[in-house]
Order: structure tokens, then C-alpha cells, then sequence
């Protein structure tokens, strides 16, 4: 028999639920899809405060990364105040099951997995020599790693980006004639025809 994929995620919310001793409804159920996403914007300022507070280190602003090309780009919540814009920070305020997923999941487990190649990504459109992540809940210790470019991993990501840029330029290429030929028939002037960048994180 093959485990669901979602198993240990499951597993998570129920440890959660069980320390925190309240049920906590999916959001989607109860129809506040944006409750979470609302959540980590409010919770941004003490999740910094609690970062520089921990490591000692101060956060910066930083805008939309990408690449020469403007092909890629990035988005990290900051960049680390004496690091030479070298230094990138990404800051999860999750759920709470999300945020004890990162504090007992192993690192070959989906949820690292899809952390890794967030920051990766990062690193390889920022090109920063690291990227720190800090994932914070006012009711649980917080999860801090630093992480390094893993130079075995970024060629794979690189060629990963670049097919996923090649393919997509080619359906926009598609969708836009589809488009323009449809708006022609009925007399309507063809809007957004800019190029990407693709986002990363």
C-alpha cells in the first residue's frame, strides 16, 4: 500500500492541535481562503522584531529581485544589514501545524523539500552567498536556518527555471495569437503583451 503524500502534513495538524488544545478548521472550510495569508501580513513586524532579536542581526528592505535578463526574479522579505546586499532573509509567519511542520520535519520530508527550493531559487536569482529563514508563532519556539548555494543543486534548478521559462514563453506565445485573433473578430484592441519575469518565492 502506498501512504498519501499528505500523510505526514495530516499528522502535523493533529500534534498541533493536540499541544495547543483547540481544533483548528481549514480556513478553505469555514470560507476565509486569505485568513492565513492575512495572518502573516500582521504578523510580519513582531516576526522581524523577534528575528533581530534572536540573532542579533538587523533587516533591511528589499524590492523585486531578477535576473540580467529579466527573465527571473525574486521576492525576499529583506536583506541583512552589513552584508553587502550578499545576505537575503525570507520570513514565514504559517499556520501553526505549517510552522511545527518545519520545526520537527526532516530535511528529506516534502516540507523542506519545497523550502529548499524556494531559497535556492533565491540565492540563484539574487545571488547571494546565503539566505536566512525564520519562521515565526507567537505560541512556539521559532525554526532559524542559514542556508549556503548548494552548488550540486543549482544547476538542476537552473535548467529546471530555464525549461519552465522556454515552455512558457512558447504557450504565452500561443495564448497571445489564440487572443489576438479572437479580439480581431470582434473589433477589441489586444492588452497585455508584456514580457515575464517569472517569479520565484
Amino acid at each position: 500500500m502506498k501512504l498519501s503524500s499528505q500523510r505526514k502534513g495530516y499528522m502535523y495538524r493533529l500534534i498541533t492541535e493536540t499541544m495547543m488544545g483547540e481544533y483548528l478548521p481549514e480556513k478553505e472550510i469555514t470560507g476565509e481562503k486569505a485568513y492565513w495569508l492575512d495572518r502573516g501580513l500582521e504578523m510580519e513586524a513582531p516576526a522581524r522584531a523577534s528575528f533581530e532579536r534572536d540573532t542579533k542581526m538587523e533587516i533591511e528592505p528589499i524590492g523585486f529581485v531578477m535576473t540580467n535578463d529579466e527573465k527571473l526574479g525574486c521576492s525576499p522579505d529583506g536583506l541583512i544589514v552589513g552584508s553587502n546586499e550578499k545576505e537575503a532573509i525570507e520570513i514565514k509567519s504559517p499556520a501553526p501545524w505549517t510552522h511545527v511542520a518545519y520545526l520537527l520535519a526532516a530535511k528529506t520530508e516534502e516540507t523542506w523539500q519545497r523550502y529548499r527550493c524556494q531559497v535556492q531559487g533565491q540565492i540563484l536569482i539574487g545571488q547571494f552567498e546565503a539566505v536566512h529563514f525564520y519562521s515565526y508563532h507567537p505560541d512556539w519556539p521559532p525554526k532559524y536556518v542559514q542556508t549556503l548555494p548548494d552548488l550540486k543543486f543549482q544547476p538542476i534548478l537552473r535548467q529546471a527555471l530555464d525549461d519552465f521559462v522556454g515552455e512558457m514563453e512558447e504557450e504565452l506565445k500561443r495564448a497571445r495569437e489564440m487572443r489576438e485573433k479572437w479580439l480581431g473578430s470582434v473589433g477589441r484592441e489586444l492588452r497585455g503583451t508584456g514580457p515575464g519575469p517569472w517569479g520565484h518565492g
